[in-house]
C-alpha cells in the first residue's frame, strides 16, 4: 500500500505522491472486485523436431503452444498461436562446435546472468576449448518490449548481445567466468561460479556484479551491483533429496536475462532484486512411483525504502506437492501452496498432468 512520507514540503512532489496513492487504491479495487476463487484450466503443448543428418550436423526445432481458460495472470487464450522456439542449426568439428539461429542458452550451470529467456534469441554461439580450459562466445539480436506504468504502452526496443565464459575443472570441480560485454541497453555483468562436491556435498553457487541496462538506472543508482546464490545438497541420496538455496540480491542486481523470481518448486532461484533470505527443498521417494515434495521460502527485502509500489514479490512461501509416475512417459501432480508478498496473501492449488511422447 501506497503511504504518503511525513514531510514533503515541495508541492510538485505531493501532488506525485498523492497521484500515485489514488492510482494504488484504484487498482487495488480493481483487484477486490475480482474474485480470487475463479478455477483456471491451462494447457501447454511442446513439440520437438531433431534430424542427424551426417555425423557432424544437427538440426532442432522446437515448438510449443499454450492456453488458459478460467482465472490467470496472463492473456493466453484459445487463439494462442503455436510460437516457434527455437530453431537452429549445430555443426561439429574436430576443435569447434557452432550453433547458429534462434535458440536459448545459459551463461554457467546457475544462470545468473543469463538463463531465464522465455523465448529464443537469434545469434551465434561458439564452443571451443583451448589447452585444459572451455570457451564459450555469444552473439546475440534483440528485441525486447518494456511496458511503462504510464502512459500503459509497450515500446519495442531492439539492440545486440556479447557475452563470453571460460571454465576449467580442478578435481571434481568446475569453476567458470562469465562476462557480458555489452547486453541490453549498456547492461555489462561479471560472475563466478563453482560446481562440484565439498565434504560429499553437492555444491553450486554464482556470485555476479550487474551495471543494470539505462531504462533501469532511473529507479537505482547509476553503479555496479552485486548479488549472489549458494546451493547445497545436505542430503543426497536414492530416496531422499534436503536442499538448502541461500541468496542475496541487491536492488540494481537486474541482469536482463538472467534467472531470478521462479516460481516452481523445483526451480532454483526465487529470489528477486532487494532481497536475500533461505530456499528450503525436501522431495521423498515414498515408494518407486510416488514423490512427496515439501518447499519453504523465507526472504526479506533488503532496502526497505525502495519497494516498488505493486512489486507482488513473494516473501513467504509454504508448498506441498505429491507427484505419481504413472508410466515412463506420464506424471500426474498435486500440490499446494500458501504464498505471502507485499500486498497480497494467497494460497493455490494445482493439478497437473505431464505427458511425453
Amino acid at each position: 500500500m501506497v503511504e504518503i512520507p511525513e514531510g514533503i514540503t515541495d508541492e510538485d512532489e505531493l501532488k506525485r505522491w498523492e497521484a500515485r496513492k489514488k492510482e494504488d487504491e484504484d487498482i487495488r479495487r480493481i483487484f477486490r472486485l475480482t474474485n480470487p476463487t475463479v478455477p483456471g484450466f491451462s494447457q501447454i503443448v511442446e513439440m520437438e523436431f531433431y534430424a542427424n543428418p551426417v555425423p557432424e550436423l544437427e538440426l532442432i526445432l522446437r515448438m510449443d503452444h499454450r492456453g488458459l481458460w478460467g482465472g490467470g495472470g496472463t492473456q493466453y487464450s484459445l487463439s494462442f498461436p503455436l510460437v516457434l522456439e527455437e530453431a537452429f542449426v549445430r555443426y561439429y568439428t574436430e576443435r569447434a562446435m557452432f550453433t547458429v539461429g534462434r535458440f536459448k542458452y545459459e551463461l554457467g550451470p546457475v544462470g545468473l546472468l543469463m538463463g531465464n529467456q522465455i523465448a529464443g534469441k537469434e545469434g551465434l554461439i561458439v564452443n571451443t576449448m583451448y589447452k585444459y580450459t572451455w570457451i564459450t562466445g555469444v552473439y546475440n539480436r534483440l528485441l525486447m518490449s518494456m511496458y511503462k506504468e504510464y502512459p500503459y504502452v509497450s515500446t519495442y526496443l531492439l539492440d545486440e548481445l556479447t557475452a563470453c565464459r571460460f571454465s576449467r575443472k580442478f578435481g571434481d570441480k568446475l569453476v567458470g567466468l562469465n562476462i557480458i560485454l555489452n547486453g541490453f541497453y549498456d547492461e555489462k555483468a561479471l560472475s563466478l561460479d563453482l560446481v562440484g562436491k565439498i565434504s560429499g556435498h553437492t555444491i553450486k553457487g554464482e556470485l555476479g556484479l550487474v551495471y543494470p541496462a539505462w531504462v533501469y538506472r532511473e529507479n537505482v543508482d547509476d553503479r555496479v551491483w552485486p548479488g549472489g546464490v549458494v546451493f547445497v545438497n545436505l542430503i543426497e541420496n536414492e530416496k531422499q533429496l534436503f536442499s538448502m538455496r541461500l541468496g542475496a540480491f541487491s536492488k540494481g542486481f537486474i541482469a536482463q536475462y538472467g534467472k531470478r523470481g521462479m516460481s516452481t518448486m523445483e526451480s532454483g532461484i526465487k529470489f528477486h532484486p532487494n532481497t536475500a533470505g533461505i530456499d528450503l527443498l525436501y522431495q521423498h521417494g515414498l515408494n518407486n512411483d510416488l514423490v512427496l515434495g515439501l518447499n519453504l521460502v523465507y526472504l526479506d527485502y533488503l532496502d526497505k525504502k525502495e519497494l516498488e509500489k505493486l512489486n507482488r514479490v513473494p516473501l513467504r512461501v509454504f508448498e506441498v506437492k505429491l507427484q505419481k509416475y504413472l508410466s515412463e512417459v506420464s506424471d500426474i501432480s498435486f500440490s499446494t501452496a500458501y504464498i505471502e508478498d507485499k500486498n497480497f496473501n494467497y494460497g493455490k492449488a494445482v493439478v497437473s498432468w505431464q505427458f511425453n511422447f
